[in-house]
């Protein structure tokens, strides 16, 4: 279920909960001085640039938003969903796929309405070192799209801030 504050409640635990978890699977292989955390980007998921656009080309069907082996000494957790769509969602629904297994079905329909357009999941998803990550969007209209997964990265010290 999605939140549209990350304050005391739910969204909050869940979010605290991740963090505490990253930073615990990162304290297995790592050092705590070699350890950064910091927010995620597109690039974390394997989108090619800095930009959360999504041109979704497919109308009735799931199509491929992020796909990507994470890489080795990082973490990934995604708590949230912004989707600034002023009227019309053409994605209703995400698929999370981690390892091969689907891991999440998150709806997201009525995200744009939310307080800043933007939802805080109280299940976020986890997803380690070395892992294959793939997330789909159902689509119902082929256009393009911005959505911007919220979440925090806890890496190895220089793999992305020195």
């Amino acid at each position: 279920m999605f939140y549209p504050e990350l304050r005391d409640g739910p969204a909050m635990i869940a979010y605290q909960e991740m963090v505490k978890k990253l930073k615990e699977e990162a304290s297995r292989v790592l050092r705590p001085d070699q350890i950064v955390m910091r927010p995620l980007r597109a690039t974390d998921l394997g989108i090619s640039t800095p930009d959360w656009r999504q041109y979704l080309s497919s109308t009735a069907t799931w199509n491929t938003l992020a796909s990507t082996q994470i890489a080795n000494n990082r973490w990934i957790g995604i708590n949230g969903v912004f989707y600034p769509q002023s009227a019309y969602q053409a994605i209703t629904e995400l698929q999370i796929t981690a390892g091969g297994k689907i891991e999440r079905y998150w709806s997201i329909q009525g995200i744009n309405n939310y307080v800043n357009a933007t939802g805080y999941a109280d299940d976020p998803i986890i997803i380690g070192q070395n892992v294959n990550l793939d997330i789909k969007g159902y689509t119902i209209n082929s256009s393009t799209e911005t959505i911007v997964f919220i979440g925090m990265v806890v890496e190895k010290k220089g793999l992305t801030i020195g």
